[in-house]
């Protein structure tokens, strides 16, 4: 289990599909944002990771993409990212994850 505080969690209908997460932490002058993915049983799929930022110096935008793994009752961090901790409230994030069981999105801030 990571630190942290679990600020979004989302599920597929059901249960049936892969469960998300994003969990955020401050550590060392960072806020950092870990995108999570758990499955009751042995699951694969791809995600996508969407991070937005807004500040007076315009609008950052990263995008984060790929497949995963899990193995029966566990969970893994899909991507971290890490910035200043001055980002801390001009941040926006979505999290997809999909299988062939199901889609599960979530959203920092919890909406």
């Amino acid at each position: 289990m990571l630190c942290g505080t679990v600020l979004a969690a989302g599920s597929a209908s059901a249960g049936e599909g892969p469960q998300c997460g994003i969990r955020t932490e401050k550590r060392g002058g960072l806020f950092i944002l870990h995108a999570v993915a758990s499955s009751a049983i042995p699951d694969r799929g791809r995600y996508e990771f969407l991070v937005s930022k807004q500040s007076a110096g315009g609008i950052s935008r990263n995008v984060q993409r790929g497949d995963f793994s899990l193995g029966p009752g566990s969970e893994a961090v899909l991507s971290t990212l890490a910035m200043e901790a001055a980002a801390e409230g001009h941040v926006t994030a979505r999290l997809t994850v999909q299988s062939k069981r199901g889609v599960s999105t979530c959203t920092f801030p919890r909406q």
